[in-house]
């Protein structure tokens, strides 16, 4: 009598998974195995609102309908990763010869999780502005890591300009002052004029683009 070919197809199924289990565990430690998982993408953080005419600093400043006003109130709140401030666009927050105006950045963000300073509003409209005209003042002032700043515009009103210097402008007054320590902060897209430096990058400041 032949042998069933399915009979015989089982022996060589079994025989050969036999073998492979006998074999494979001599062979294991030749070979890494590694499963790979992607990572989730980090959800979007609370985003706060600044309106310099409608916002009030009493406001929740969680919506357009009830943003805050100052950059006073920006400075001190405390922020976390993955949270954004957004300026309206057509807004200008102006300082003068006593008084500065600056945005302070102290908190920080993590890499996955930075930090956004930005713009909301008609697109169509400028872009907010931070201006100064106090000698030495800081439009942005940056001390924190991991800070993405865009869609934002710097600028001076300086009180007279310096004819013998091609008619500069007078005084110390800057854009993005990147402080010792601050790292990982990304500025792009932004505007930068009428200004002693754009960006000045301080000694111990580093990895910031």
């Amino acid at each position: 009598m032949r042998p069933d070919n399915k009979i015989i197809k089982l022996i060589t199924f079994c025989l050969s998974l036999s073998l492979f289990l006998l074999v494979f565990p001599l062979f294991s430690k030749y070979f890494r195995f590694t499963i790979h998982s992607q990572s989730p993408t980090p959800n979007p953080g609370t985003q706060y609102y600044l309106d310099c005419t409608a916002g009030n600093d009493s406001n929740s400043g969680l919506s357009t309908l009830s943003a805050w006003k100052t950059l006073s109130k920006v400075n001190s709140f405390p922020f976390i990763p993955g949270e954004s401030i957004l300026l309206k666009r057509g807004c200008t927050w102006s300082g003068d010869l006593a008084n500065a105006q600056t945005l302070t950045l102290t908190r920080s963000g993590t890499g996955t999780s930075p930090i956004v300073i930005g713009a909301y509003g008609d697109i169509l409209q400028p872009l907010p502005v931070i201006s100064n005209s106090k000698e030495g003042a800081y439009d942005v002032d940056i001390s924190a890591s991991f800070v993405t700043i865009e869609n934002l515009s710097v600028d001076a009103s300086p009180p007279s300009i310096e004819a013998g210097c091609n008619n500069n402008p007078k005084g110390h007054i800057y854009g993005f002052v990147l402080n010792t320590g601050a790292s990982y902060n990304v500025i792009r897209n932004v505007k930068a004029q009428h200004l002693y430096a754009g960006v000045y990058i301080r000694g111990g400041a580093h990895h910031n683009w």
